[in-house]
């Protein structure tokens, strides 16, 4: 019996690994930015239960009726996300409480992971971890507000496929929150079960293609299961105050964080923060380390967020993706869990639900290594900081460190017939300002050459009647030529008030298309003008909103 047992789950576990195996050599077409969004709507039930500390789970208080919508997106077979809105009327030790429930989910496709993705799969089933902020309010009157809560837990959503736009869902989900949701204390936590049902209709190309599918299409190719991971640790400072006046100090902070990049724009990761906060208090608890500081006791105490961030590469949505940039710029969602605990031994007083939002820098050493500065802000509850009067407490950390990646790092290109795209030197560009069209009988005209990833040269001419100007500069691009922000330099003459000086100015070249940009800036110059006794200037240069092309 025990080698019958052994043998089933020998095959279970190697028909898993094969189907990840399978997958992961799977390269499929990312697509357009707005392909694979969707929408859901859905009813069902919810029911309440206390999930005491000491004492397990209670039984499931009486149902109520639920509904849901959602907008989200996949962004690989694998991986999408959402954000939700559910509302019902709960029915909460025997009172009648409305909420609604907004959160964000964290899709995880099992189906396609540990088998190959198929088009024509009637059966899906996504895991997935949600977290959001839950209103309560009495029944019948939502102005009478009971709570406001974050809360998290995890659910199932199965998809049946009825056309490649329109799936059958059927949504199971647990819900935690604490125990102020409940409006009875001492239980630990309030929980919810929900089961809903509903329609889920896909925009855009709702289908993934591999190289050889992807006929006469041009993108990037979504890489295998066990590709784009990164692992990062670092330290830097955090405080935390309330929101009536500002009663925090630095302290130190330390990081480590998992995640990954499911296309070159999204990504998620899951992190631990934590260390000391330290501020400014008169009711120290028990636990806490409290010295005197200009009048007032200063709190010493420990921390550990637990958190899920939902990653957004701003840099390679506004502009091409490029493996060898320099330095990435992506905003974040975050949210989690807090706990905030006495050092030497004061045990845990205070656990709270926490969000927020940050910005994620990463600047490029190696394939393999970048460096990051992440700057990071959350709201909490006003007990977290001792500020029991507003209700709202407020965090921050600034946090430098490393950050490796694992598997795969890059992200192809691919042509039609199924070739990696080959990147060619296109150095040359040319472009017209339509500010300068926009004065009637001004004709404007520059050219540019590329002579390094960083540098590019340019020659330009405005003419207008009696009026001539000429420039010849030079630009620095941080990310790539022709792509991105960029610095310039120059040097003009103008023949109308016989001026001739040196300038400076700053844009942002907006990638259109593959051939095509917009090209923003403003800057000034100065230098000499007029005949005989020439006079000293300083003044604003044209402002640019050019169609540059790139070839």
């Amino acid at each position: 019996m025990i080698g019958w047992n052994r043998g089933w789950l020998t095959a279970i576990a190697a028909f898993l690994v094969s189907g990840g195996i399978a997958t992961a050599q799977e390269q499929f077409e990312l697509g357009s930015f707005f392909d694979k969004w969707f929408v859901q709507g859905s009813a069902g039930i919810h029911s309440t239960t206390d999930v005491r500390v000491k004492g397990g789970i209670s039984g499931l208080d009486k149902p109520t009726l639920a509904s849901g919508a959602a907008v989200g997106k996949w962004f690989s077979p694998q991986f999408g996300a959402r954000l939700s809105l559910d509302g019902a009327r709960l029915s909460m030790q025997e009172r009648k409480i409305g909420f609604g429930y907004v959160h964000t989910d964290l899709l995880w496709n099992a189906t396609n992971t540990f088998s190959t993705y198929r088009r024509d799969r009637f059966w899906e089933v996504a895991p997935y971890f949600h977290m959001g902020f839950i209103h309560e309010f009495v029944s019948g009157d939502r102005t009478r507000v009971l709570n406001n809560e974050y809360a998290g837990g995890i659910g199932f959503m199965n998809l049946f496929r009825l056309h490649d736009h329109v799936s059958l869902t059927a949504d199971f989900r647990a819900t935690l929150l604490t125990e102020d949701a409940s409006v009875v204390s001492g239980i630990g936590y309030t929980g919810i079960a929900t089961a809903l049902a509903g329609v889920c209709y896909t925009f855009g190309d709702g289908v993934w293609r591999t190289r050889r599918q992807a006929s006469g299409r041009k993108g990037e190719l979504s890489n295998g299961f066990w590709d784009n991971w990164f692992f990062a640790f670092g330290g830097g400072v955090n405080g935390i105050t309330g929101i009536h006046r500002w009663d925090s100090r630095a302290a130190l902070a330390m990081e480590a964080s998992a995640g990954k990049w499911f296309s070159p724009q999204f990504g998620a990761r899951l992190g631990w923060q934590g260390l000391r906060f330290s501020r400014r208090g008169t009711a120290p608890v028990s636990g806490v380390q409290v010295t005197e500081l200009d009048g007032f006791l200063q709190e010493d105490f420990g921390f550990a967020y637990v958190h899920g961030d939902f990653l957004w590469n701003l840099t390679n949505t506004v502009s091409r993706y490029r493996e060898d940039r320099g330095w990435n710029l992506a905003p974040y969602a975050h949210m989690g869990l807090l706990e905030e605990y006495g050092i030497g031994g004061g045990g845990i007083f205070a656990t709270e639900f926490a969000a927020g939002a940050g910005l994620l820098n990463t600047f490029r050493l190696t394939p393999e290594l970048d460096l990051y500065a992440d700057l990071r802000g959350f709201v909490l509850r006003g007990a977290a900081s001792g500020d029991r009067a507003t209700g709202v407490s407020l965090a921050g950390s600034a946090l430098v460190g490393g950050m490796l990646h694992i598997g795969k790092s890059v992200f192809d290109s691919f042509q039609s017939e199924g070739t990696p795209v080959r990147e060619e030197d296109r150095n040359w560009a040319v472009s017209a300002n339509l500010v300068d069209y926009a004065r009637l009988g001004t004709v404007q005209a520059g050219i540019q050459y590329g002579i390094s990833r960083h540098v590019s040269i340019d020659v330009a001419a405005r003419l207008s009647g009696r009026s001539q100007r000429f420039s010849a500069g030079a630009r620095w691009w941080p990310w790539y030529i022709y792509s991105g922000w960029w610095v310039k330099g120059l040097a003009q003459i103008e023949n109308k008030e016989e001026a001739y000086g040196a300038g400076f100015s700053l844009g942002y070249s907006l990638l259109l298309s593959r051939w095509l940009n917009l090209d923003l800036g403003i800057g000034g110059w100065g230098g000499r003008k007029g005949t005989g006794d020439r006079s000293w200037f300083l003044a604003p240069n044209d402002i640019t909103a050019a169609l540059m092309f790139v070839f």
